[in-house]
């Protein structure tokens, strides 16, 4: 009867595979998605070879990309930011039911802005997120599972899509270690628009980007210049 009325299977039985990890989903938090496996892959192999790797996720959700980072990378340090009340109990809740609240510090707020608050010093190896990018527009034309059931907040790229990009990409500026990463998920069609942001910005130098299992364009990788 839920399914009938597009409830979203994750939400009806409350958990979700993601990678290695089964992971609980509450109502009113994005679902993960096979797409951002693949982020979380690229994420995960620039710190493979670092002994205690410092990872921030912005726009943690259910905790998928940052959770799956540390229980894969075991000495991994993550910091987890969302600014959806409903994204931070989900996310600190997995945590603790995967048994990684030691490495996992989990900060209610907008992209940086809470971190200083929060006491979390800058200078991350990684830095990585899965943020708003359908275009606000197409919202309404979207499959009535998300439309109806995810949270706007989660979906909504303003106008263009490039909304989040625009204010998370200069700011990783002060937070992004001297041979830090930035991996971002990409929404369909917005690979170049994105380079051309992380172009624009002179501490960064493009790396990559990757396609999903789809070949769609999917992650940007970015460097800080000099690495």
């Amino acid at each position: 009867r839920q399914r009938l009325r597009g409830r979203p299977i994750q939400c009806i039985t409350g958990s979700a595979g993601f990678r290695e990890l089964p992971l609980a989903v509450h109502d009113g938090v994005l679902i993960p998605r096979p797409e951002t496996e693949v982020v979380t892959g690229e994420a995960l192999a620039l710190i493979r070879g670092l002994g205690a790797p410092r990872v921030l996720d912005l726009g943690c959700g259910t905790g998928a990309i940052g959770l799956s980072i540390a229980f894969e990378h075991p000495t991994a340090r993550v910091v987890a930011v969302d600014l959806a009340a409903a994204a931070v109990a989900n996310t600190r809740a997995n945590a603790e039911a995967l048994g990684l609240c030691e490495r996992v510090q989990v900060v209610a707020g907008d992209l940086f802005a809470p971190l200083t608050a929060a006491g979390v010093e800058p200078a991350f190896d990684l830095i990585v997120s899965n943020p708003p990018y359908v275009r606000h527009g197409d919202i309404a034309a979207l499959q009535p599972e998300v439309r109806d059931w995810e949270p706007h907040l989660a979906l909504d790229g303003g106008v263009d899509g490039l909304a989040a990009y625009r204010r998370l990409i200069p700011q990783s500026e002060a937070w992004l270690g001297p041979a830090g990463h930035l991996v971002l998920e990409l929404g369909d069609g917005l690979s170049a628009a994105v380079a051309e942001l992380v172009a624009a910005a002179p501490w960064l130098t493009p790396v990559a980007v990757r396609p999903d299992l789809g070949g769609v364009p999917r992650v940007l990788v970015a460097g800080r210049r000099g690495c």
